[in-house]
């Protein structure tokens, strides 16, 4: 506008001067330089208003934090000052958990000696017990002889006032009334019917005793009577069979020698008596060992028979044994009952602290879980307060706000829930390993009672057994005691048996003997004549005479040369083993 205005006023004025047209080309210049400050001035003001508009923006964005920052402090503050709380419940819990664990272990210290105690108890009993019945053994034999001697008086002071009855009776007249007479007849009827009645009962109950005593006996004295036949059977059969084996030894070699010496007749009836006297022997060493034999037996049965009190004393022996074992396995089962019952005892006790002190723990843990819980609850209410005021108020940051600090709050109340019902199920299983490890060591010490109870059991078994055994020993000694007269009796025997044999032998030998030095003899005197015969004579007839004597000579004498028969003789005059 100013240019235009400029242009028209300088044509319509055009004679002006040029002084004023530069004046004017000036002041153009200088509007134009004012008007670019004014704009640049306005421009700058422009920004300098937004400036303090986004300023104050700021300013309340960090006010905001702020407010924020301290809710989210004094929410720590609250949330620290429960976990103190939680902590010092955990503190105390603790103390009260090894409180128990410190009763536990005074209680199982409480139980070994218990235990110790026990045993030491238990070995006294037994030492009591041992004394017991050496002692009742010995007030039963003293009360078996004064009962014995009480009876003997008894006997005696009765036979003394029958005596002085009848004395009386001598004394006094003796004149009887018909009355008195009857009821004496009476009197005497019924005693000899009463005595009779008892004389029956008492000889039918002592045959019954007798009978069966008598088959036990019997049964005992078969079985030992069987083996004692058995063992001398084999030791007769044994004996004869080493005897025959070497007389048939010795008579195949007399044979064999017979038939070497080649005698004829007189040999053959040699052998013949020699078969016969071995059989002779033979049958004698029979005769002589069965009678031996029943010897032996007769001396057993009759020391069998002796036996029968020792059988009677070790019986009793064997039934007071019994019941002595009967009363101790009683006190062991009466004893393994109260042991149970004991223990039930403790168990019961223990579960009852365990359950009161783990229901103060958990009571304590789920009382600060409630309250945390209680304490998200109200925050979270507060937020939806918030979060409708804001709704109301349609301010979309305070919106934010609160959907954030809802969402963290529902975040910590899935945490603590998921906590807490990881709390619960640690409780139940510690509450569970807990019982699981009491019921196993309650099972234990359950299973270590009966164990001795069993054991106590097995000992006193063991100790009547042992006692069976040993009356047995005894009895198997005396017997053993006896039959060292019967093995001498034997050895006896089997030596005149050897010495005989031997004495058999040598003259065996010295008939073989005469009878080889008879053959050489012979031999000798044949050579020596024919060796004369030899020289005598020259011819040819005459040598082969001669040879054929030597070589088949006539007569009684032997065909051929017999070899010595002394070093085979010898190798029998050793006396024989019939081990």
């Amino acid at each position: 506008m100013g240019d235009g205005g400029m242009l028209l006023f300088m044509e319509h004025h055009g004679g002006e001067d040029a002084g004023e047209t530069v004046k004017l080309s000036q002041l153009s210049d200088h509007q134009n330089e004012l008007i670019a400050e004014l704009s640049a001035y306005r421009e700058q003001h422009a920004g300098l208003t937004e400036v303090l508009g986004s300023t104050g923006l700021l300013q309340e964005t960090l006010w905001q934090q702020k407010q924020e920052l301290i809710r989210k402090l004094k929410e720590k503050e609250s949330l620290e000052h429960v976990l103190e709380k939680e902590r010092a419940v955990f503190q105390t819990t603790q103390i009260r958990l090894n409180s128990l664990e410190h009763q536990l272990m005074e209680k199982d210290d409480i139980q070994k000696e218990l235990s110790r105690q026990k045993a030491l108890l238990e070995l006294n009993l037994q030492e009591i017990e041992d004394k017991l019945k050496n002692q009742e053994e010995q007030l039963l034999l003293q009360k078996l002889s004064l009962e014995a001697e009480i009876r003997s008086r008894d006997l005696h002071v009765r036979h003394w006032q029958l005596q002085a009855e009848v004395n009386k009776v001598h004394q006094s007249p003796c004149v009887l009334s018909v009355s008195d007479q009857e009821r004496l007849d009476e009197l005497r009827s019924q005693l000899e019917q009463t005595h009779e009645e008892a004389v029956t009962r008492l000889k039918r109950h002592l045959k019954s005793h007798f009978t069966l005593r008598e088959a036990e006996l019997q049964k005992q004295f078969s079985g030992q009577l069987s083996a004692v036949r058995r063992q001398h059977a084999d030791q007769l059969e044994a004996l004869s069979t080493h005897i025959q084996s070497k007389l048939h030894q010795l008579d195949g070699d007399a044979i064999s020698m017979v038939d070497g010496s080649s005698y004829t007749s007189g040999d053959s009836v040699t052998n013949q008596l020699r078969k016969q006297e071995v059989t002779d022997i033979i049958h004698r060493l029979q005769t002589e060992l069965k009678a031996v034999l029943e010897q032996h037996l007769v001396l057993l049965e009759q020391r069998h028979l002796q036996d029968s009190s020792t059988d009677n004393v070790e019986h009793n022996k064997t039934d007071h044994l019994k019941n002595m074992a009967d009363e101790v396995e009683e006190e062991a089962v009466m004893e393994a009952n109260s042991s149970i019952n004991v223990l039930n005892k403790v168990k019961h006790l223990l579960l009852r602290e365990y359950t009161s002190a783990l229901k103060v723990l958990v009571g304590g843990w789920h009382t600060g879980l409630k309250e945390r819980l209680q304490g998200v609850s109200d925050n979270l209410r507060e937020a939806w307060c918030q979060e409708e005021s804001a709704l109301n108020t349609k301010d979309m940051a305070e919106i934010a706000r609160s959907h954030n600090a809802l969402a963290e709050l529902l975040h910590i109340r899935g945490k603590m829930v998921s906590q807490l019902k990881a709390l619960e199920h640690e409780a139940v299983e510690f509450h569970r390993n807990s019982v699981m490890r009491l019921h196993s060591e309650l099972q234990g010490e359950h299973e270590q009672v009966v164990d001795r109870v069993e054991q106590m059991k097995n000992s006193v078994a063991e100790g009547a057994t042992i006692a069976t055994l040993q009356a047995q020993l005894d009895r198997m000694t005396q017997e053993a005691r006896r039959f060292p007269s019967d093995t001498a009796g034997m050895a006896e025997l089997r030596k005149e048996l050897e010495i005989k044999h031997a004495k058999e032998m040598e003259e065996l030998r010295r008939y073989f003997e005469q009878k080889c030095a008879d053959v050489e003899k012979r031999y000798s005197e044949e050579v020596f004549s024919q060796h004369s015969r030899k020289l005598s004579d020259s011819s040819a007839s005459s040598a082969e005479e001669l040879v054929s004597d030597m070589y088949y000579g006539a007569g009684d004498h032997g065909q051929q040369k017999l070899p010595p028969l002394t070093h085979i003789c010898e190798t029998f005059t050793g006396e024989p083993n019939y081990k």
